[in-house]
Formats: C-alpha cells, sequence, structure tokens
C-alpha cells in the first residue's frame, strides 16, 4: 500500500507539472483529493491494517494530500497571475500612437448670428433686456396699442394658452416690461423667439426677432437711421450700401 501511495503521489505531482489550465488542476485535484480520489481509495483499506502499520500508512497519505492540496494552490496563483499579467499587456495602451481626438459641437448659427448682433448694439452703449415666452394679452397687445379688432387677435395668428395668456408673437412686451420699471433713458436691444401660427414652406411657427427701444430727451429720426446704418456696416461690412424705404406691415 505505501508503494501505491507513493505512485500516486509521482503521479499526481506530474499532472500538476503538465497542467496549463484551471480546469486541468481542478480535474486533477479532484482525481486524486476528491471524495471518490485516489488517495481516499486507498484510506478505506485502513482499517484492516495492523495496529502497527496503520499510523504509518495513514500519515503518509495526510503528507501526500498536503503535498498534492499545496502545489495545486500554487499551481492556480501563478496560472491565475500569469492570466492577469498577460491581459495587462494586451490592453497596455500605447501613449505614443497618435489621438483618436474628441469631436466637439459648436453653437447654433443663429445663436452665433444673435452674439454678432449683441455685440455689435453693446459696444455703442445698448443693454440686453430679455423677457418670458408666454406672456399676458396686456403686455403682448393692449400696452401696445393693439385695437380688439386686430387680425394678430386671430385665432389664426397667434398660439393661445391658459389663463388668457399668449405664446408672445414679438420681443415687444420686453419692452413695456422695462418702461414700467425703469425711468428714462432707456436703451436696450431685445433679441428671443417669437411664436405666431404661420407654418408652410416659408415661415416657421417659431423664429427669431431683435428689437431695439430709445426713450430719450432730443432722440430723432436721425439717431434711428445712424444706429441702423451702423449695424448693417458692422454685420455685412462698411462696403455695403444702406436705402431707407418707408412701409407699414399691419401684422
Amino acid at each position: 500500500m505505501q508503494e501505491k501511495l507513493v505512485r500516486i503521489e509521482q503521479e499526481a505531482l506530474a499532472a500538476i507539472g503538465c497542467a496549463s489550465s484551471l480546469k486541468e488542476l481542478e480535474d486533477i485535484r479532484i482525481k486524486y483529493l476528491g471524495k471518490k480520489g485516489e488517495v481516499q481509495e486507498e484510506l478505506k483499506v485502513l482499517p484492516s491494517l495492523s495496529d502497527d502499520v496503520r499510523p504509518k500508512i495513514g500519515q503518509l497519505a495526510n503528507e501526500i494530500k498536503n503535498k498534492i492540496k499545496t502545489l495545486v494552490d500554487e499551481k492556480i496563483k501563478n496560472l491565475s497571475r500569469d492570466a492577469v499579467t498577460r491581459k495587462l499587456k494586451e490592453e497596455k495602451i500605447d501613449i505614443s500612437l497618435p489621438g483618436t481626438g474628441i469631436i466637439r459641437g459648436d453653437l447654433h448659427p443663429i445663436t452665433k448670428v444673435f452674439d454678432e448682433m449683441k455685440q455689435i448694439f453693446t459696444k455703442i452703449g445698448y443693454s440686453i433686456a430679455e423677457g418670458p415666452d408666454i406672456e399676458t394679452n396686456w403686455n403682448n397687445f393692449e400696452a401696445l396699442n393693439f385695437p380688439p379688432e386686430h387680425p394678430a387677435m386671430d385665432m389664426q395668428a397667434t398660439f393661445f394658452v391658459e389663463g388668457g395668456n399668449v405664446l408672445r408673437t414679438h420681443t415687444s412686451p420686453v419692452q413695456i416690461r422695462v418702461m414700467e420699471k425703469n425711468n428714462p433713458p432707456i436703451s436696450i436691444i431685445t433679441p428671443g423667439r417669437v411664436y405666431r401660427c404661420d407654418a408652410d414652406i416659408t415661415h416657421s411657427p417659431v423664429f427669431h426677432q431683435l428689437e431695439g427701444l430709445v426713450v430719450d430727451e432730443k432722440i430723432t429720426f436721425a439717431d434711428l437711421k445712424g444706429t441702423l446704418t451702423h449695424f448693417t456696416h458692422e454685420m455685412f461690412g462698411k462696403e455695403k450700401h444702406v436705402r431707407f424705404r418707408p412701409s407699414f406691415f399691419p401684422f
């Protein structure tokens, strides 16, 4: 029996040395150390051995079991460490390679144009005033002298919301809000979105406006013409010619 245990030990150690995967090591552990493993099968004959032989065989079997278990555990650790090292090498980043770059977004063209327009006016002393997109009927129409029968009051021209309010049809309500809270002199521009029930191939129900308001003494039509001329030259180039033409658009 002693010779057989030694042979089992030699076979197990050789198998462990040749194992190249965690599955193979697990199979070796089961084959030699499992409940029905070869070492355990040999121990079943211990009760039939004489009293002077039984302790020696039991001690030898335990030593062989511990040795096989220790070597299996060490081999598992080595294989696991090698697997981690190999994975790290595969995932290693070569910092000398050129970067992939980041695709960054950009401002919307309308935002760019609005920013340029704002800069032109603020450089000559205008302040920027803003207001809510949902306005009262008073600020949007009545305070601006829209008569009740004005076509802008029609349902097909304006978006009406609950409470008698409207989606502002122009940025002029901001002028009302500023004049109600501030004394002259006033010099503002009112950029923002506006809403009207136009929706066809040439119209959008949402578009953008920029209005200007100046309230002060000794302001004349020449100031308006000079401001518009300056804006046109700054926006489109000083070589552009400006022509003024009177018109009336009864929105």
